[in-house]
């Protein structure tokens, strides 16, 4: 159960994609006794991640591809968002993220975490979320 009063991070593919972003959002999550932060992720969110590492490493092992996604999956295993519908309020730049803000959206996230802040800059005053 999520802890009420701790800030929900939706997090973006391309977060996930840097080894030092990920490393450091997962240091930062199970240092504390408590994390000072809810992490949650979509399916969506870890394919569009495991088809960049391939493309971009074409010789890694299978299990080296999937030990990331695993890994993530098992750091965070309560953050997984399924149930999210992607409707016409998306406005952003690329429509490839309407995903990401639909499963935003349905965690109730405080902050959406991505490397893309200008694809989400599309309607700040009445954003349901702040973009980092």
């Amino acid at each position: 159960m999520l802890n009420p009063g701790r800030w929900t991070i939706f997090v973006d593919s391309n977060v996930w994609y840097s080894r030092t972003l990920r490393d450091g959002l997962g240091m930062l999550y199970v240092t504390p006794e408590a994390p000072p932060f809810h992490v949650r992720w979509a399916e969506d969110v870890l394919a569009e991640l495991l088809y960049h590492l391939r493309k971009q490493n074409p010789h890694w092992h299978g299990d080296r591809i999937s030990g990331i996604r695993d890994q993530i999956a098992e750091t965070f295993e309560i953050g997984r968002v399924t149930e999210f519908q992607i409707g016409d309020d998306y406005g952003g730049r690329d429509q490839f993220d309407a995903d990401v803000h639909a499963a935003a959206v349905a965690c109730q996230a405080d902050v959406l975490l991505t490397a893309n802040v200008h694809n989400f800059e599309w309607d700040e005053q009445n954003a349901p979320y702040e973009v980092q």
